[in-house]
């Protein structure tokens, strides 16, 4: 009798690992809510700005969403994320080439982005699964 012997599948699927999916949201929410905490910090220095600049935060957090959303399940949408963020970096090189003060700006920017993090992870995360690609490449 030939017995044959096989090695067991090594390979998980992370798919059905609900503590792979746990560790994601509570990482993206825990930045989420660093960032948060960290423009409300930094909110002390333009408060002024706050009543009359609010209106950029929604637009920052939905467009933040978004690109966050892409990213977890495009490559594009990665690319995407990245040249947001370049792109952003050079808006305020260039408006502080021009002599302006940007630091007034920056808690309500990062207000838009902790938020817009929050909302894409408490959707893709709490209410609905988190997307495969996302698992993939934080598994990778």
């Amino acid at each position: 009798m030939h017995d044959t012997v096989t090695a067991p599948d090594l390979t998980t699927s992370t798919a059905s690992d609900p503590d792979h999916d746990s560790r994601i949201v509570r990482t993206d929410l825990g930045l989420a809510c660093a960032t948060v905490v960290t423009a409300t910090l930094l909110s002390a220095t333009a408060s002024a700005l706050l009543p009359v600049g609010w209106w950029f935060v929604p637009i920052v957090a939905l467009g933040w969403a978004l690109l966050t959303a892409a990213s977890d399940r495009y490559h594009a949408g990665i690319y995407a994320l990245f040249g947001a963020g370049a792109l952003a970096m050079l808006g305020i090189v260039w408006w502080v080439a021009n002599g302006s003060d940007p630091l007034p700006m920056v808690p309500l920017l990062l207000y838009g982005l902790g938020i817009g993090s929050a909302a894409n992870r408490l959707l893709f995360g709490v209410i609905r699964p988190v997307p495969a690609f996302r698992r993939e490449r934080e598994s990778s």
